[in-house]
């Protein structure tokens, strides 16, 4: 099961997830100039720990994310088994 989730994660990810909007474009360059100029007046170990801190930030939104995902895909399936169980969904169709 965990080899699947992972393929639609990487699909997923693929598919939607690099295709970025206006908005996200303009919080991307804000985003960057901010940093741009940070790294500029910070001291070379400042330097370093401001990376360090980025990585770990990043590291942690990957793995939100794939939790999320993850969650969703499991809640999704559960649903989806729930409704068609024993043919309840079909036999409600027929009768709306």
């Amino acid at each position: 099961m965990e080899n699947i989730l992972e393929n639609l994660w990487y699909y997923y990810q693929e598919k939607y997830c690099f295709k970025q909007t206006k908005e996200e474009r303009e919080i991307l360059d804000i985003l960057t100039s901010s940093e741009k100029y940070l790294y500029k007046n910070l001291s070379e170990e400042a330097k370093n720990r401001f990376k360090i801190c980025k990585n770990c930030m990043l590291e942690l939104l990957c793995i939100a994310e794939c939790k999320a995902f993850e969650e969703g895909v499991r809640f999704m399936t559960n649903f989806l088994l729930e409704a068609f169980r024993d043919g309840k969904f079909y036999e409600n169709k027929k009768q709306s």
